[in-house]
């Protein structure tokens, strides 16, 4: 059995993760309408993609009593 992970994006596009059940690789399907992009990685570069690490800067947003929503699949 082959695992598939699924992302909801916030305007109706959704991000596929999968392992392929014939090749040691991953693919990556970005699905937005009728447009659809894949992107397969090596079991090695997905490792290597995986164990990156990221800092991201987000500007300062005015408390507004109001708690931010994140959307979850």
């Amino acid at each position: 059995m082959r695992r598939v992970f699924q992302f909801d994006g916030l305007n109706g596009g959704v991000l596929s993760v999968a392992e392929s059940t014939t090749e040691a690789k991953v693919v990556f399907c970005i699905h937005d309408g009728d447009a659809e992009m894949q992107v397969s990685l090596s079991k090695e570069a997905f490792f290597e993609l995986s164990g990156l690490r990221f800092t991201f800067s987000f500007p300062q947003v005015a408390e507004t009593g109001e708690t931010p929503s994140l959307k979850a699949a």
